[in-house]
């Protein structure tokens, strides 16, 4: 993993009562790395669109 500091358990944490949530920021990533996962989820869209109006449910 880049940018993984071990030291560094979580980016920030939450306490409410007797639940506690932890938050784990997603590492840095390059204008080229962040592009190519829009184009994946973009892709992934278009896919199920197609797929659901192939079985006839217009969205």
């Amino acid at each position: 993993m880049k940018n993984h500091n071990p030291a560094k358990k979580y980016d920030m944490t939450y306490k409410e009562g007797n639940t506690t949530v932890n938050i784990v920021a997603p590492p840095r990533m390059t204008e080229e790395e962040i592009e190519k996962v829009l184009e994946d989820f973009h892709k992934a869209g278009w896919m199920i669109v197609k797929s659901l109006r192939a079985k006839g449910i217009e969205i």
